[in-house]
């Protein structure tokens, strides 16, 4: 697998969980400016993966909201409204193009 098509589904996946985050009731969404410290997946009370810190995600750099879009549309028509450019994995591993926060509209 060449790194093109890692990074493509790493964002992917990461925007497959993002969506976890809304539809589990977060009130706490994307930033003014991206945080010092990353979002994380994690998996909550419910057994559901959701962001722990999406107050940290901030917006989303035009370059990247195309795929960002993308990304959180193939999920279930949500869209990209939050960018991290570090944020990690279940495993504490940042995501190779950063992770989206996504919500459905």
């Amino acid at each position: 697998m060449n790194m093109k098509t890692m990074q493509w589904m790493g964002m992917l996946v990461a925007g497959m969980v993002l969506s976890g985050c809304f539809y589990s009731g977060s009130l706490v969404g994307p930033g003014d400016v991206e945080g010092t410290t990353p979002p994380r997946l994690v998996v909550n009370a419910n057994k559901e993966i959701v962001w722990d810190n999406p107050g940290n995600f901030g917006p989303i750099p035009a370059h990247l909201k195309a795929s960002g879009d993308q990304v959180c549309r193939s999920i279930n028509g949500s869209r990209a409204t939050g960018y991290h450019a570090k944020a990690m994995n279940e495993n504490g591993l940042p995501f190779p193009n950063g992770g989206f926060y996504c919500v459905k509209d």
